[in-house]
């Protein structure tokens, strides 16, 4: 079969392949259709049914929950989850534990559930009506999540200056206030910015071309 010819079964414009039939290492071919799943439905109405009843309270979860293990406060993913909706389902008027805040999303009882329960979707369905009905708008607690969960901002300033958002993001002094004055703890090191972006670096080695120049002799070797 000549270079120019698609593989068997393949043609010319299946993912994977160029115009020619040749194989594209920019765009390789899975051999599976990527299915994205909807986690989080666009919806204004918290429900914390999804799940609920298929819990039979093994409390596997609770005994998998690193934060329930040093934190005896911490009511476990069993009560932040199913419980919640049932007590919710029997009275409209209960409010959403504001232990829920304390859920690290490590999503650990996701995986020991035996059931499939989605336990962190729905402790992240009560958080976020917790966060709307409850949590007031000039709390410091909420404004240090608001800048830690829209991460994409900060980031992007940090970047235009990455050698000098490292030095201050890691200064011991910008820690103590950020530890005193937001609850960050001082112990946590924050990640370093890179000094250049990746496409920089792919345009730098010769991008799509040199892509597939490196492929085609690697084949050949």
């Amino acid at each position: 079969m000549s270079d120019a010819e698609p593989p068997d079964g393949a043609d010319a414009g299946s993912p994977g392949t160029d115009a020619g039939g040749e194989f594209d290492p920019v765009e390789p071919d899975t051999g599976e259709e990527f299915e994205p799943v909807d986690v989080f439905p666009d919806s204004d109405d918290f429900d914390l049914r999804p799940g609920a009843d298929s819990c039979y309270k093994c409390s596997t979860c609770d005994t998998n929950c690193p934060v329930a293990e040093v934190d005896d406060d911490f009511p476990g993913p069993k009560f932040q989850g199913p419980e919640q909706w049932r007590l919710k389902r029997t009275d409209d008027d209960h409010e959403v534990d504001d232990s829920v805040m304390d859920c690290s999303n490590c999503m650990r009882c996701d995986n020991a559930c035996p059931s499939g329960v989605p336990l962190s979707q729905m402790h992240n369905t009560a958080r976020g009506q917790y966060v709307d009905d409850r949590m007031s708008t000039l709390s410091v607690e909420y404004w240090r999540n608001r800048i830690l969960a829209n991460y994409r901002t900060s980031a992007w300033f940090a970047s235009k200056a990455p050698r000098v958002a490292n030095v201050a993001m890691n200064f011991g002094p910008a820690r103590w206030v950020m530890e005193k004055a937001m609850g960050i703890t001082s112990e946590r090191e924050f990640p370093a910015f890179a000094t250049e972006t990746f496409t920089e670096w792919w345009a730098r080695r010769g991008g799509a071309a040199a892509s597939r120049e490196h492929a085609r002799e690697a084949r050949e070797r």
